[in-house]
């Protein structure tokens, strides 16, 4: 599944942020691709230049081909090289260039590597899924149906751990040898500056590990709440360690960014 980022289309989104800031987060580093339309009115107009901007910076940082031009006019954008292979839009119908950015979007080979640069301002954390709902990863549809520890049925919430580890462990808990399949492990990145909330293991009574009903009541009044996209709670594998629950429903659920996909080998030693 791919997503695409169109200003005019996240009006109501956009509204009221500081755009200098997130639009450079969304083009210098969340876009695999960038399409630029070069003509004389998108290099006279102010925020486009703001693009071009934190367009080509991405590429420069980027060892990948990551901005695709396609030339209405012979206008020349400063920083963008004329080596740099384009499509000429006379030459092409809409529908042809459609389908070429869809071969383009075809061509990204899985796994998904480091697409987004890591950097001291994101957080990683990790979900080991079945690798037939990949595409379910980060619905928190499992949970909406099942419940879980944090949550009771009805409730959407994807449940990822702060490292690779960790999600494992969770994992291999739960799962026997007879159900043993390929697993797949999702990377993910959201900003260190997004507000999240955080339960600690000392606002917590002696016995929260066995007492699932109040887990529960504090992971539905979190995400009823809709005060924060991600929730920090202690594992119960490693109550030192931390669990990431994530709302799919809240405001800045776009802030989180798949990074990486990965198949894995579980150990079966460690398997029930």
């Amino acid at each position: 599944m791919f997503e695409y980022f169109f200003d005019e289309f996240f009006e109501a989104d956009l509204w009221g942020k500081e755009l200098g800031d997130y639009l450079d987060e969304i083009y210098r580093k969340r876009s695999r691709f960038i399409i630029i339309f070069v003509s004389k009115e998108y290099k006279g107009k102010k925020w486009t230049d703001h693009e071009r901007r934190s367009a080509l910076s991405a590429a420069i940082e980027s060892d990948i081909e990551k901005v695709l031009p396609i030339k209405v006019d012979d206008t020349e954008l400063k920083g963008l090289r004329n080596s740099t292979s384009y499509i000429r839009a006379s030459d092409k119908t809409p529908s042809q260039i459609a389908n070429l950015l869809l071969q383009k979007l075809k061509s990204i080979d899985q796994p998904l590597h480091s697409i987004v640069p890591k950097n001291n301002f994101s957080v990683s954390l990790w979900r080991l899924v079945d690798e037939k709902h990949i595409d379910d990863a980060f619905s928190g549809l499992s949970a909406k149906h099942f419940g879980g520890r944090w949550n009771t049925r009805g409730q959407s919430i994807v449940y990822a751990s702060s490292s690779l580890a960790l999600a494992s462990l969770e994992l291999l808990i739960h799962t026997y040898k007879d159900c043993l399949s390929k697993f797949v492990a999702i990377e993910a990145l959201f900003p260190r500056r997004l507000q999240i909330h955080s339960i600690t293991i000392d606002s917590l009574p002696n016995d929260w590990e066995k007492n699932f009903s109040l887990t529960q009541k504090i992971g539905d009044e979190w995400v009823n709440s809709r005060n924060t996209c991600v929730l920090s709670v202690p594992s119960v594998v490693l109550p030192r360690e931390r669990n990431y629950l994530i709302n799919p429903n809240h405001f800045d659920f776009d802030k989180i960014v798949i990074v990486s996909k990965e198949y894995v080998n579980l150990d079966e030693r460690f398997i029930r």
